[in-house]
């Protein structure tokens, strides 16, 4: 992860408040693709993977920490700023029926995730948030690409990936989220 140094700006200051309003929404899609990769792991076993290659569980299993890595730096960031943190609201996702339905729904996900963070970088002006949410950015890439070569997709099918407003990014993947104060 990008060094992180003091963030300077406070809540109170109009810098942040873009800046908190973008990391809470990403975190907020952290959550639900650690919660994505936590229910597959605890679903399936190594071996129901195997048909993928040998290294696809390790993988996941990296997939999962970097996911938790990515929402431990995002909190961080929010809490420097001074403002409260979005919680984890929990996720709907299925009891996946097999290794290929959490693959298809994962491809969905991490696309969605790459376009989310495409399109709410250029609104960052904090150096230090600017690097870790395009640190994070790649590495969503990366997944993304994996998912979609086990899926069958081309890793990169365009030249340049396609950014998504956040009501685009809501849409595809409101049947993933639970709201805060929906029962669980």
């Amino acid at each position: 992860m990008a060094a992180m140094a003091p963030v300077p700006a406070r809540a109170q200051d109009p810098r942040a408040v873009v800046e908190v309003a973008v990391l809470n929404y990403l975190l907020r899609l952290e959550y639900l693709q650690q919660a994505l990769y936590r229910r597959a792991l605890t679903r399936f076993s190594a071996g129901d993977f195997t048909p993928y290659g040998a290294s696809t569980w390790g993988t996941l299993l990296m997939f999962e920490e970097q996911e938790t890595t990515h929402v431990a730096t995002l909190r961080d960031f929010v809490e420097r700023l001074g403002a409260p943190v979005q919680p984890d609201c929990g996720d709907r996702f299925p009891r996946f029926r097999d290794p290929a339905a959490f693959l298809e729904t994962a491809l969905v996900v991490e696309n969605a995730v790459v376009s989310a963070y495409l399109g709410v970088t250029p609104m960052l002006r904090l150096p230090q948030v600017q690097t870790a949410v395009t640190s994070i950015a790649t590495v969503e890439a990366r997944h993304s690409a994996f998912v979609g070569f086990l899926n069958g997709v081309a890793p990169a099918p365009a030249a340049a990936d396609t950014p998504r407003a956040r009501a685009e990014v809501a849409q595809l993947l409101a049947p993933y989220f639970r709201s805060c104060g929906e029962a669980s």
